[in-house]
């Protein structure tokens, strides 16, 4: 039987040991934006002209086999859902959807920090605390893409959104919990790159893991 394995010191980032040269832009004259340059690629705030790329991207079996139960998304549904984070923005919060893009114009995926849930406790929406996750098209895979996403996300932008003070359920934003399954190899691999260590495995099904598979979950204290 397996059982929730839980460890409650958390982890804190080396982040002087992770370099990230990404440059952040918060755009709050008129309509507020952010956009994060990294060497390869640009992630910025989502669009309503996006909505299409991010369409075809949930469509598609294959970008989602270690996401939820890896069933196609509805397009309608991932309109609405779009719509949802693009809201999100227009009040203000950057704490939603970004659209990745090669340099060159080529879409690549979406990477979201958006409100984070206790795996401990259950809790949902807690102060302070946001949820990375990533979906990439898998013809975009084995190009380094995640690793870069992630250091740019963790290293550089959200500790710019700390130190603005950005609300997040009530309390800056103070901790990102990422989870994936241990038998995505590719990610738990850019985890180890980046310093990370899981501080909670789940099994299937369970309070806190609502997925059909085992579950890593990775905390950074910022």
């Amino acid at each position: 039987m397996k059982i929730k394995i839980c460890f409650f010191t958390l982890f804190f980032a080396f982040s002087f040991l992770i370099a990230s040269d990404a440059t952040v832009t918060i755009d709050d004259q008129e309509d507020f934006a952010i956009s994060v340059q990294t060497e390869n690629l640009l992630i910025s705030s989502l669009t309503e002209e996006v909505i299409p790329h991010m369409q075809l991207l949930r469509l598609k079996r294959e970008n989602l086999v270690h996401f939820a139960n890896s069933d196609p998304i509805d397009p309608e549904k991932t309109a609405a859902r779009c719509r949802n984070w693009i809201k999100r923005w227009e009040s203000g919060s950057p704490f939603s959807a970004m659209s990745v893009f090669t340099k060159s114009g080529e879409f690549v995926g979406y990477a979201i920090l958006g409100f984070g849930d206790d795996p401990d406790t259950g809790e949902e929406d807690v102060a302070g605390l946001s949820e990375f996750a990533l979906i990439l098209d898998c013809e975009q895979w084995g190009k380094g893409y995640g690793t870069e996403i992630m250091n740019a996300l963790f290293f550089s932008l959200a500790p710019r959104l700390k130190d603005e003070g950005f609300d997040l359920n009530g309390a800056p934003l103070q901790s990102i919990l990422y989870t994936t399954s241990p038998k995505n190899v590719g990610m738990v691999r850019i985890a180890e790159k980046l310093g990370l260590e899981p501080k909670c495995i789940l099994p299937p099904n369970v309070p806190g893991n609502p997925w059909n598979t085992e579950r890593y979950f990775y905390r950074i204290d910022l």
